[in-house]
């Protein structure tokens, strides 16, 4: 918890300190390196990761 708790925490800062960064492209590469840090292979997060959300998540 705390491990995914701090990246969210740390890609919140990245992001505002740094608004000229690619929000979707930096959440896909944290998100996917969180995927790693819990035991799923790197192949597997990054396909993950660049699939699309589903739909109904209010985030249209």
């Amino acid at each position: 918890m705390v491990l995914v708790t701090g990246a969210m925490i740390e890609l919140g800062w990245l992001l505002h300190d740094h608004p000229e960064l690619d929000e979707a492209r930096m959440t896909d590469e944290v998100a996917s390196d969180v995927l790693v840090a819990l035991g799923m292979g790197r192949t597997e997060a990054e396909r993950l990761c660049q699939l699309p959300l589903p739909a109904g998540l209010g985030l249209e």
